[in-house]
């Protein structure tokens, strides 16, 4: 018998499926999980910021507006970091190992590409600490749109592989649209090789 969690596999989970973590998993940390309140020591305390006020009272006479000093909650949550547990160090590398095998350099797409991804301009930088190894591929024709691709990854459709070259502008029109040469409809007496009157020999040979 193997545990549920030892036969999922990356695809398996359908709509309405739930994935419980671990207390202890390898992959996850606590995040922060301080209070509302900074502590007494903090640059942002209510201690520091009345003395802060009242320093700034004395030196000055003109009246001091009151400011409002944000809380780190209130910072953490701005910044996307108020959760419980956040991606450990062990979780990076192994997502990044994940990436790299799907779509690395390694790969046959890869070895056979014009140039990297690092290059291109269908790849939008990622944030945090994985974004100077990885990117996320905007090409839509590309195998890898949608998906997290090493910056040494590369496919045949790279932005800079083949440009395609603009189209040759056609040669100006060599007549000369400007003078009109003049056509006779009919030919003119004289011209050609009958003649106009027919003879008395071409009469006694019969011809007309």
């Amino acid at each position: 018998w193997v545990p549920w969690s030892e036969r999922l596999r990356p695809g398996d989970m359908g709509p309405g499926d739930l994935l419980p973590t671990e207390a202890e998993d390898l992959r996850l940390e606590p995040g922060w999980s301080g209070e509302d309140e900074p502590p007494p020591n903090s640059v942002v305390s209510d201690e520091l910021a009345e003395l802060a006020d009242a320093e700034d009272a004395e030196l000055t006479d003109r009246p001091v507006a009151a400011t409002s000093r944000g809380s780190i909650a209130a910072v953490a949550e701005e910044l996307g970091t108020r959760r419980a547990r956040v991606l450990s160090r062990y979780g990076l590398y192994e997502a990044a190992d994940r990436w790299d095998e799907a779509f690395g350099p390694k790969t046959p797409m890869a070895q056979a590409a014009p140039a990297t991804c690092v290059s291109c301009a269908f790849l939008i930088p990622m944030a945090g600490s994985l974004k100077q190894a990885f990117g996320v591929c905007a090409n839509e024709f590309g195998p890898a749109d949608g998906h997290v691709v090493s910056l040494a990854y590369g496919c045949g459709g790279h932005s800079e592989a083949a440009v395609m070259p603009k189209p040759v502008r056609p040669a100006d029109h060599a007549l000369d649209t400007m003078r009109v040469d003049a056509y006779a409809l009919r030919p003119e007496r004289g011209e050609g090789s009958v003649p106009a009157e027919p003879d008395g020999a071409s009469e006694d040979l019969g011809h007309s």
